[in-house]
């Protein structure tokens, strides 16, 4: 029975300490992991500066971009003094397209003095309603920032032809840079 005992201390002396080296592989993984995570948590956030620095010059890059592209639609909406002709070609061209027949002059003429930064127009338009509607919808339309000040509008019989014939006389205003 002697024999019996000491094969079963020595039998549950083995089991425990294999259990008790288990114990110790698995505290030293356990700590070993948790070592590895907060590596790799601390790695991730240095990564996520870098990607953050590296980002910035890209960022501002592309903010830029965006910017130039907003500031360059605006000042297309602007008149530079040396791009008057352009303007004035295009409401000749407007009035063309849609029918009318156009006469340009400077709103100046009539003593009051205007604002350096407004360029002040009339318009004088002769041709028939749906023209009239046609060209009003390309100034709306148009690149420019065009104010309509003032519309006059009348209806006015041809004396050769013995038509009606509509009138326009349009005060506009578009800022000047």
């Amino acid at each position: 029975m002697k024999n019996n005992l000491g094969n079963y201390f020595k039998s549950y002396g083995v089991v425990g300490m294999a259990i008790a080296v288990a114990v110790a592989i698995n505290v030293v993984a356990w700590v070993w992991a948790k070592e590895a995570r907060s590596e790799y948590i601390q790695k991730n956030k240095e990564l996520a500066a870098l990607t953050t620095q590296r980002s910035g010059p890209v960022q501002i890059k592309r903010e830029s971009e965006k910017i130039a592209a907003v500031r360059d639609r605006v000042a297309r909406g602007f008149v530079f003094p040396e791009k008057i002709v352009d303007f004035i070609v295009f409401l000749e061209d407007a009035a063309k397209e849609t029918g009318n027949l156009v006469s340009i002059s400077s709103a100046e003429t009539d003593g009051e003095k205007t604002a350096k930064d407004l360029l002040k127009f009339k318009v004088a338009l002769t041709g028939s309603y749906s023209g009239f509607v046609n060209f009003s919808a390309r100034l709306e339309n148009s690149p420019y920032l065009i104010r309509v000040r003032r519309i006059e509008i009348f209806q006015t019989i041809e004396p050769l032809s013995k038509q009606s014939v509509l009138k326009e006389n349009l005060d506009i205003e578009i800022p000047s840079l």
